[in-house]
């Protein structure tokens, strides 16, 4: 959807220069493309290219590699090639990912999905990336209590939902809690946790 806009927009271009490994979507020049694996052989505008950086593509050199640039604090790093081999498996599209992902990162508006079974820890990223705003977005199997008619009560309303998440203590425990769980003889309470789906 976010491609789509940009595209409308005119600051991608549509037509697809490489289909990215990690998330199996196209990318074309203008596209932000966020690598998944640190690569030292790969001179990134000045530094070594790392997990979670992000960089615009600009096209493709007379090989076939990809010309990019990087996101700076300060703007774009110099242009700089990475192998199209590289995309295909570790290049997935930026506009968006979990808490993890966006976690440093400042944008104009952030775009946060609040879900059942995330903490407020998971919540906390995504509404203090936005600049001018940060909306939030909460999935949920029913309307808002005040939109219901005194039907049955089918799931929890956007509200029951943000309630949950501001109260819910993280499953997360510290290694050294695994660790005296374990010679305790208690199961360890570790759970995958939901986190925030944000878009920047």
């Amino acid at each position: 959807m976010i491609r789509s806009e940009l595209i409308s927009a005119g600051e991608v271009d549509e037509r697809t220069q490489a289909v990215l490994g990690v998330d199996g979507n196209e990318a074309g020049a203008g596209d932000l493309i966020m690598f998944r694996r640190n690569d030292n052989s790969i001179d990134a505008g000045g530094e070594r290219l790392s997990n979670r950086h992000i960089a615009r593509f600009e096209g493709r050199d007379q090989h076939g590699d990809t010309i990019m640039t990087r996101r700076t604090g300060a703007g774009w790093s110099p242009r700089f090639t990475v192998p199209a081999a590289y995309l295909a498996q570790y290049g997935q599209l930026a506009y968006g990912g979990n808490a993890h992902a966006v976690e440093g990162r400042t944008c104009d508006t952030s775009h946060t999905l609040q879900a059942p079974g995330m903490g407020a820890a998971d919540n906390y990223v995504g509404p203090t990336r936005g600049r001018q705003e940060n909306r939030l977005y909460t999935i949920t199997d029913r309307p808002n209590r005040s939109e219901l008619d005194g039907g049955t009560d089918i799931g929890q309303a956007g509200e029951d939902v943000r309630a949950a998440i501001m109260t819910r203590e993280p499953d997360d425990l510290t290694a050294t809690e695994v660790i005296r769980d374990s010679q305790a003889g208690a199961e360890p309470d570790v759970e995958d946790g939901t986190v925030a789906a944000v878009g920047c």
